[in-house]
């Protein structure tokens, strides 16, 4: 195939085989080795006929696992451009019939973990995390675990692996080495210790200090009234959740306190002049601490931040500020801007914004949210609809949209303090580890059952991040009703409870309170009915367990609805076993592995269980939920490696 004049192609040559892999022996292994000419690098540079050179290295990691790095060099004496890069090797030895790949989440709110069958699968199977391939009883994982420079991804094809990263245009000085984000590949007999170990591998390339695991509970403004809200509404619910929950300790303000978005020195008329930092005394008065939120990556462009700094926000190669209309809840249009943090001053500024929320008006819990509209592929598709003809061009063109991310995570970092703590939200992932505290992994919830599966699918797959690279949250705890809502709710039809059934809703509460992280209620507390308000209680009594893995992890998965059944968890008292029936039909669960001796105990739920010749059976209603417990002394890692679930 003849390529395009710019576009310059390299065939990389490496001549490097590994065979040992987490104790398997070579006749087992499934990773293709890498030789001399396995690996095609091809670069789209500007002007027509540029060159990169390129160095490559490969190196040994542990139990056999393998590093994948390369960087490639401008010495042509003149600066150039990057406009796509693409990298492809062969990764499978074969491809059967029984192999299935999963590929990890990437994106909070339209890219979560998915399990797919490549000879049915019609759509890309890509990931900006990670692939494993599950085949002939072994597996295979190549992932991501830098997130430096290029939004990239992985894409499987017919045992191979294609990498693409979009170099966005970025300008490449004279002199000047950039590098394609670091792989790792490796083998092994077991899918939870491989992707364990990948998340370990994270931690240690990005440095990563976790906090000790947080026991938040509490309530949030944002699921009942959205931007609509009062500081009534706020000291109102306040009041209620000492009395349901008197071991509440968090109260986080959602969107909507600023005057316009982008405006987060100050705030709207109706709590001028001192009202976030009033309310938040009110909430540290009260023994919580108090949370805010704000859109780090969005601006308006009706703000005064972009009539006085319009240099702040992304332009196109013609000067015209990029905006998108947004419709409101309350009719209102907005013009979203995007933040151009290649600008230095636009990090004075926001980090300044952190800065005054922790150390000013006192929030210790600060959530920071549309952090993938900083990403070039997104805010193409969303405010320039594709159109080729309109360029993002940045305040300094030698900065990717990641860079651009990447300094604006550790300005917000800087600003508030490494004792805040930092919740990610609507974020692409990898950007984000070693930064933040948190990741919300789940999307946006809403008061139905759909969106339950939808969240705890999602959290789910992200299982292997939490407690070893960020802590996950599933998001919001809501359990209403139509009857438990009043005149106050926020004006979207979708934030309405409906006939949300109670054991639907125990279902999502229970998966929040072993599984979700932070356990942030709202609704409006004062309207729940007590069967509603007592769920609240159950999920935080429950204890957040700092390890989870989804048993049935290869049986579902297969689209966003299709949520995991059988959880199994670590908390500080002991090993949990969790049920989730999202089907429609009555299940019977088939577990093999373990004995009439160490069978757990029936914590919540209606479940009828039975022990026989050697397989524990757990039968659920459609729509039902159930947790079980196992006796003190239990080891996760035991369990997790002896139950086998169908």
């Amino acid at each position: 195939m003849k390529l395009p004049r710019n576009v310059a192609c390299f065939r990389v040559c490496i001549g490097l085989c590994l065979f040992a892999a987490y104790g398997i022996s070579a006749s087992s292994l499934l990773g293709a080795p890498l030789r001399e000419s396995d690996l095609k690098l091809t670069a789209r540079l500007r002007p027509a006929g540029a060159k990169l050179s390129h160095d490559v290295r490969i190196s040994k990691g542990p139990n056999g696992s393998r590093y994948l790095e390369i960087s490639l060099s401008n010495k042509t004496g003149s600066d150039l451009n990057v406009d796509g890069l693409s990298l492809e090797f062969p990764w499978l030895l074969k491809v059967s019939g029984d192999l299935l790949v999963s590929s990890g989440g990437t994106v909070m709110n339209y890219w979560p973990g998915q399990i797919a069958d490549p000879s049915s699968k019609k759509e890309n199977i890509e990931s900006g995390t990670y692939l494993m391939a599950r085949q002939d009883g072994g597996f295979s994982l190549v992932g991501f675990l830098t997130w430096n420079t290029f939004w990239s991804k992985l894409r499987f094809e017919g045992g191979r692996v294609k990498i693409s990263a979009d170099g966005e245009g970025r300008v490449v000085r004279a002199g000047e080495t950039v590098r394609l984000e670091k792989l790792w590949l490796a083998d092994g007999p077991d899918w939870q210790d491989l992707l364990f170990a990948y998340a370990d591998e994270i931690a240690r390339e990005q440095q990563v200090k976790l906090k000790p695991q947080p026991n938040f509970v509490g309530w949030s403004t944002w699921d009942y009234y959205g931007r609509d809200w009062t500081a009534k509404n706020v000291t109102d619910n306040l009041d209620v959740l000492k009395r349901i929950v008197p071991a509440a300790n968090l109260l986080q303000i959602d969107g909507g306190w600023w005057p316009a978005r982008g405006d987060f020195m100050s705030v709207r008329k109706n709590l001028q002049p001192d009202g976030m930092k009033e309310l938040a005394s009110r909430i540290r008065q009260a023994g919580l601490k108090a949370g805010i939120h704000f859109d780090g990556m969005r601006g308006d462009r009706g703000s005064a931040v972009a009539r006085e700094h319009p240099d702040f926000f992304l332009h196109d190669q013609e000067g015209r500020m990029i905006s998108e209309p947004q419709p409101n809840n309350d009719g209102d249009r907005l013009d979203n801007t995007y933040f151009d943090f290649s600008n230095p001053a636009a990090l004075d500024y926001t980090r300044e914004v952190a800065r005054n929320m922790r150390r000013n008006w006192g929030y210790d819990y600060i959530k920071i949210d549309f952090l993938v509209y900083g990403i070039n592929e997104d805010i193409q598709k969303r405010a320039l609809h594709g159109d080729a003809s309109r360029r993002i061009t940045p305040h300094n063109p030698s900065l990717t949209s990641v860079e651009r991310l990447r300094l604006a995570l550790k300005a917000w970092r800087q600003g508030m303090g490494e004792d805040a703590y930092f919740l990610a939200c609507s974020a692409p992932f990898g950007p984000v580890f070693g930064i933040a505290d948190g990741l919300r992994t789940g999307p946006d919830i809403f008061p139905n059952f759909n969106f339950y599966r939808l969240c705890s699918e999602a959290n789910a797959s992200a299982f292997y991040l939490h407690g070893r690279v960020v802590w996950n949250d599933a998001d919001y705890h809501v359990v209403r009703g139509k009857v438990d809502e009043d005149k106050s709710l926020v004006r979207n039809p979708a934030k309405s409870g409906g006939n949300l059934s109670l054991n639907e809703a125990e279902m999502w509460s229970r998966y929040v309170g072993l599984f979700g992280g932070t356990k942030l209620n709202s609704d409006n507390l004062g309207l729940l009915r007590a069967e509603r308000k007592k769920l609240f209680q159950e999920a935080a009594a429950l204890p957040s367990c700092s390890r989870y893995v989804p048993l049935d992890f290869w049986n579902h998965a297969r689209d966003r609805h299709d949520s995991f059944h059988v959880m199994l968890g670590e908390a500080a008292d002991g090993v949990y076993l969790a049920f989730f029936n999202w089907s429609d039909d009555a299940r019977t669960y088939a577990a093999a592995g373990t004995s009439t001796e160490n069978l757990p105990a029936l914590l919540v739920g209606e479940a009828q269980s039975s022990f026989r010749e050697g397989t524990w059976t757990v039968h659920l209603s459609a729509r039902h939920s159930a947790i079980y417990r196992f006796s003190q002394g239990t080891h996760f890692d035991a369990v997790r490696k002896a139950l086998r679930i169908e």
